[in-house]
């Protein structure tokens, strides 16, 4: 019924800044002019593309958080975030080959 998208990023960002009253503040936030062409509906399809291709945990904060964790534990503690999803994608790519 706002007719604002939600971005889980967004909104955890502002909830640890705002508590229970995040909701007016975002609401505020994809209301502004600059996002006055982006409704609802944008994001959701964005969102259903990220989940059929399986990349919605990176746009999840806590199950990003939960993905890169797995892949450190799998990889090692000594790699960034870039370097663990380099080393994950090259070796599903020698598997798929």
């Amino acid at each position: 019924m706002a007719d604002i998208p939600f971005i889980p990023r967004e909104w955890e960002r502002l909830r640890e800044q705002n508590g229970d009253d995040t909701f007016p503040v975002y609401a505020r936030v994809f209301q502004s002019q600059e996002y006055e062409n982006i409704g609802w509906d944008d994001y959701y399809k964005e969102f259903k593309a990220l989940k059929e291709m399986g990349l919605i945990e990176d746009e999840l904060p806590l199950l990003s958080d939960e993905k890169y964790e797995a892949l450190a534990h799998k990889w090692g503690d000594n790699y960034d975030r870039e370097e663990l999803i380099y080393l994950e994608d090259l070796y599903n790519g020698m598997l798929a080959t």
